[in-house]
């Protein structure tokens, strides 16, 4: 059985993990929506 440490060494990874991809996400969908947003801009400016 493992220790509470190992399990809470655990735990911490893997929110250290899912954090990362959380990141990762957000980074991918702002690139989506940026060029979006620039060329909203554009049609607004005229």
């Amino acid at each position: 059985m493992p220790s509470a440490l190992t399990i809470a060494v655990g735990a911490n990874e893997e929110c250290r993990m899912s954090r990362f991809n959380l990141m990762l996400a957000l980074a991918d969908a702002l690139e989506h929506l940026l060029p979006r947003l620039k060329s909203a801009k554009k049609i607004n400016s005229r």
